[in-house]
Protein backbone atom coordinates (compact mmCIF):
# COMPACT_ATOMS: atom_id res chain seq x y z
CA UNK A 1 0.00 0.00 0.00
CA UNK A 2 1.00 3.47 -0.68
CA UNK A 3 0.60 6.18 0.93
CA UNK A 4 1.18 9.95 -0.24
CA UNK A 5 2.43 12.71 1.77
CA UNK A 6 1.00 15.36 0.69
CA UNK A 7 3.84 18.94 0.87
CA UNK A 8 2.60 22.35 1.36
CA UNK A 9 3.84 24.62 -1.06
CA UNK A 10 3.53 28.24 -0.15
CA UNK A 11 2.03 30.37 -3.04
CA UNK A 12 3.02 34.11 -4.00
CA UNK A 13 -0.61 35.10 -2.06
CA UNK A 14 -0.35 32.67 0.64
CA UNK A 15 2.88 34.02 1.59
CA UNK A 16 1.47 37.42 1.56
CA UNK A 17 -1.19 36.78 3.77
CA UNK A 18 0.39 35.36 6.38
CA UNK A 19 3.02 38.90 5.98
CA UNK A 20 -0.31 40.56 6.68
CA UNK A 21 -1.17 38.51 9.47
CA UNK A 22 1.64 39.02 10.79
CA UNK A 23 1.47 43.19 10.34
CA UNK A 24 -1.71 43.44 11.67
CA UNK A 25 -0.88 42.13 14.71
CA UNK A 26 2.10 44.58 15.17
CA UNK A 27 -0.16 47.31 14.51
CA UNK A 28 -3.21 46.74 17.04
CA UNK A 29 -2.17 49.01 19.90
CA UNK A 30 1.40 47.55 20.91
CA UNK A 31 1.08 47.24 24.56
CA UNK A 32 3.30 49.88 26.46
CA UNK A 33 6.75 48.22 27.86
CA UNK A 34 9.79 49.24 29.77
CA UNK A 35 13.01 47.38 29.73
CA UNK A 36 14.95 48.92 32.76
CA UNK A 37 18.88 48.88 34.56
CA UNK A 38 19.15 49.17 38.17
CA UNK A 39 20.22 53.06 38.59
CA UNK A 40 24.19 54.41 38.73
CA UNK A 41 24.71 56.63 42.22
CA UNK A 42 27.61 58.95 42.16
CA UNK A 43 28.86 61.76 44.27
CA UNK A 44 30.50 64.88 43.09
CA UNK A 45 32.11 67.15 45.61
CA UNK A 46 33.40 70.05 43.23
CA UNK A 47 33.91 71.15 39.60
CA UNK A 48 32.95 73.47 37.31
CA UNK A 49 29.56 72.99 37.55
CA UNK A 50 29.19 72.06 40.97
CA UNK A 51 29.35 74.91 43.50
CA UNK A 52 27.91 72.35 46.20
CA UNK A 53 28.23 69.02 47.46
CA UNK A 54 25.44 67.20 45.17
CA UNK A 55 24.34 63.30 44.28
CA UNK A 56 23.35 62.25 40.90
CA UNK A 57 21.08 58.74 40.71
CA UNK A 58 20.79 58.04 36.65
CA UNK A 59 18.11 56.04 35.79
CA UNK A 60 19.15 54.22 32.57
CA UNK A 61 17.56 53.17 29.85
CA UNK A 62 13.75 53.28 29.74
CA UNK A 63 12.35 51.88 26.27
CA UNK A 64 9.25 53.33 25.55
CA UNK A 65 7.44 51.51 22.40
CA UNK A 66 4.80 53.96 20.64
CA UNK A 67 3.38 54.87 17.38
CA UNK A 68 4.04 57.21 15.15
CA UNK A 69 1.64 58.23 12.34
CA UNK A 70 3.70 60.20 9.67
CA UNK A 71 3.17 60.88 5.55
CA UNK A 72 4.72 59.70 2.60
CA UNK A 73 4.83 60.91 -0.43
CA UNK A 74 2.93 58.73 -3.08
CA UNK A 75 2.94 59.93 -6.29
CA UNK A 76 1.59 63.90 -6.33
CA UNK A 77 -0.13 63.54 -3.12
CA UNK A 78 1.24 62.32 0.29
CA UNK A 79 -0.75 59.31 1.95
CA UNK A 80 -0.32 58.78 5.94
CA UNK A 81 1.14 56.08 7.32
CA UNK A 82 1.63 54.62 10.82
CA UNK A 83 5.07 53.46 12.02
CA UNK A 84 6.23 51.33 15.90
CA UNK A 85 8.94 52.92 17.12
CA UNK A 86 11.25 52.42 20.26
CA UNK A 87 12.08 55.36 22.49
CA UNK A 88 15.09 54.91 24.05
CA UNK A 89 15.39 57.46 27.15
CA UNK A 90 18.02 57.62 30.43
CA UNK A 91 17.35 60.44 33.25
CA UNK A 92 19.80 62.06 35.97
CA UNK A 93 18.20 63.32 39.31
CA UNK A 94 20.73 65.73 40.89
CA UNK A 95 20.31 66.14 44.60
CA UNK A 96 22.26 69.16 46.44
CA UNK A 97 20.97 70.53 50.03
CA UNK A 98 20.36 73.95 50.82
CA UNK A 99 22.86 74.27 53.41
CA UNK A 100 26.00 73.45 51.31
CA UNK A 101 26.90 70.10 53.36
CA UNK A 102 27.38 66.61 52.61
CA UNK A 103 25.44 64.93 54.93
CA UNK A 104 22.39 63.27 54.16
CA UNK A 105 23.04 62.88 50.99
CA UNK A 106 23.91 59.01 50.39
CA UNK A 107 20.29 58.37 52.45
CA UNK A 108 18.85 60.95 49.70
CA UNK A 109 20.72 58.92 46.66
CA UNK A 110 18.69 55.84 48.57
CA UNK A 111 15.59 57.66 48.51
CA UNK A 112 15.90 58.57 45.06
CA UNK A 113 16.94 54.60 44.08
CA UNK A 114 14.16 53.59 45.39
CA UNK A 115 11.59 56.05 43.52
CA UNK A 116 13.59 55.33 40.33
CA UNK A 117 9.79 52.19 39.84
CA UNK A 118 7.73 54.64 40.03
CA UNK A 119 9.40 58.00 38.31
CA UNK A 120 9.84 55.01 35.32
CA UNK A 121 5.99 54.17 35.43
CA UNK A 122 4.43 57.52 35.67
CA UNK A 123 6.98 58.27 32.28
CA UNK A 124 5.83 55.11 30.42
CA UNK A 125 1.56 56.00 31.22
CA UNK A 126 2.80 59.23 29.57
CA UNK A 127 2.74 57.46 26.16
CA UNK A 128 -1.11 56.31 26.16
CA UNK A 129 -1.30 52.93 24.18
CA UNK A 130 -3.64 53.19 21.35
CA UNK A 131 -2.21 56.69 20.87
CA UNK A 132 -0.19 58.08 17.63
CA UNK A 133 2.41 60.57 18.14
CA UNK A 134 2.71 62.94 14.99
CA UNK A 135 5.58 64.72 13.30
CA UNK A 136 4.79 68.05 15.51
CA UNK A 137 4.46 66.13 19.04
CA UNK A 138 7.30 64.08 18.14
CA UNK A 139 9.60 67.60 18.21
CA UNK A 140 7.97 68.32 22.37
CA UNK A 141 8.34 64.61 23.33
CA UNK A 142 12.26 65.10 25.15
CA UNK A 143 10.52 67.46 26.77
CA UNK A 144 7.31 66.52 28.06
CA UNK A 145 9.01 63.32 29.40
CA UNK A 146 11.49 65.03 31.01
CA UNK A 147 8.70 67.30 32.83
CA UNK A 148 6.70 63.86 33.22
CA UNK A 149 9.74 62.10 35.20
CA UNK A 150 10.99 65.75 37.17
CA UNK A 151 6.99 65.85 38.44
CA UNK A 152 6.81 62.16 39.21
CA UNK A 153 9.95 62.14 40.92
CA UNK A 154 8.84 65.78 43.05
CA UNK A 155 5.66 64.01 43.90
CA UNK A 156 7.29 60.99 45.58
CA UNK A 157 10.43 62.25 47.08
CA UNK A 158 8.49 65.10 48.48
CA UNK A 159 6.69 62.01 51.01
CA UNK A 160 10.45 61.56 52.30
CA UNK A 161 10.86 63.70 55.97
CA UNK A 162 14.06 65.32 54.99
CA UNK A 163 13.01 66.46 51.15
CA UNK A 164 12.98 70.28 52.06
CA UNK A 165 16.69 69.88 53.10
CA UNK A 166 17.21 69.31 48.68
CA UNK A 167 17.11 70.70 46.07
CA UNK A 168 16.26 68.67 42.63
CA UNK A 169 16.89 68.66 39.33
CA UNK A 170 15.85 65.85 36.71
CA UNK A 171 17.68 65.78 32.96
CA UNK A 172 16.45 64.01 30.46
CA UNK A 173 20.40 62.70 29.24
CA UNK A 174 19.79 60.44 26.41
CA UNK A 175 16.60 60.45 23.49
CA UNK A 176 16.62 57.96 21.20
CA UNK A 177 13.92 57.14 18.42
CA UNK A 178 14.94 53.78 16.56
CA UNK A 179 12.05 52.98 13.59
CA UNK A 180 10.76 48.99 13.94
CA UNK A 181 9.49 49.38 10.89
CA UNK A 182 11.87 49.31 8.31
CA UNK A 183 11.44 47.46 5.70
CA UNK A 184 7.59 46.89 6.51
CA UNK A 185 6.34 49.76 4.11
Amino acid sequence: MKIAKSIAVPTLAGSLAIALIAAAALWTAPPATAQTESPTVRLFTGGSRVSRPSMVVSYNNLMLTARLQETIAVGDKREPINTLHNINTSFTVTLRRRDGREEGLARAAEVAEGLEPIVRAEVLASIKPGSYLSDASLATLPDELRSEAESSFRKEFSGWENSHQFDIEVLLTQFHLTDLSVGAR
